[in-house]
C-alpha cells in the first residue's frame, strides 16, 4: 500500500490561503454598517429622484417626482396617497400613462386626462 507523495510546504501554504479567503471577505462585508438614514439603495435612490410642486389653474397642486434622468416619473394629486407612475420615451418629451398624458416645459406642466378637460400647471418654488 503506498500513500500519496507530501506536497511541498508552499502549495499548502497556497491553498489555505484560497481557501481561507472568500470566508475572510465575507465576514469583514458582514460587519460593515449602512450610513446614517437608511441603507444604501434608500440613500442611492433618493439621490437619483427630483420633486417638483406645480399648482394647476382649476386650483388643484400636483407633485411630480422625476427619475435621474427624468423618463420616469411619479405623480400625485392633491397630496394623496396614490402614486400614478408615466414614463417618456427620451427626456423632455411627453410623459404617458394609463389615461393620462403630460408634458413639461419650462416651469409650466401640460395635463390630458381620459374624461377630463386639459389642464396647465405652474411651477411653485
Amino acid at each position: 500500500m503506498s500513500f500519496p507523495a507530501p506536497r511541498p510546504p508552499a502549495t499548502r501554504q497556497r491553498a489555505r490561503r484560497l481557501f481561507c479567503a472568500p470566508f475572510v471577505l465575507l465576514l469583514t462585508g458582514a460587519c460593515s454598517e449602512p450610513p446614517e438614514g437608511g441603507n444604501y439603495r434608500d440613500i442611492a435612490a433618493g439621490a437619483e429622484r427630483s420633486q417638483e410642486h406645480f399648482r394647476c389653474t382649476d386650483g388643484s397642486r400636483l407633485l411630480a417626482d422625476f427619475s435621474a434622468d427624468r423618463r420616469d416619473l411619479r405623480l400625485r394629486w392633491n397630496e394623496s396617497a396614490t402614486v400614478i407612475a408615466l414614463s417618456a420615451p427620451a427626456p423632455n418629451l411627453t410623459f404617458v400613462g394609463e389615461d393620462m398624458n403630460i408634458l413639461f416645459r419650462e416651469d409650466r406642466a401640460f395635463v390630458e386626462q381620459v374624461n377630463a378637460p386639459k389642464r396647465s400647471c405652474r411651477r411653485v418654488d
